[in-house]
């Protein structure tokens, strides 16, 4: 009889500059989505916003913001490079906050 021999990859280590810079760029994109969800709800009391253009600023990229955090965190448990997450989520809110209030202030 032969016996199967497993071989288990080696753990990734921790790359603690990885970990501490997901974490403050996730704490900043949660600060920048708290700016948008103001300026946002700033712009819905203007009697001629679109209301369209108002979910897209507010929760389109409060959402867009969370499922990055949430992702940033996956990533790092799994101890893969998760930096870059924060920052394409900021990217892509921001893309979708001014899409949403363009067409807000358009009417």
């Amino acid at each position: 009889m032969t016996s199967a021999v497993r071989i288990r990859p080696e753990p990734r280590q921790v790359r603690v500059l990885d970990v501490v810079a997901t974490v403050v760029l996730v704490l900043a994109s949660l600060a920048l989505g708290l700016y948008f969800a103001a300026s946002s709800i700033v712009l819905a009391i203007a009697p001629s916003a679109n209301s369209f253009g108002l979910a897209l600023a507010l929760y389109g990229s409060g959402g867009i913001i969370l499922v990055g955090a949430a992702l940033a965190l996956v990533r790092l448990v799994r101890r893969r490079m998760a930096f870059w997450v924060p920052i394409a989520t900021a990217v892509l809110a921001f893309v979708a906050w001014i899409v949403g209030t363009s067409i807000a202030v358009a009417g």
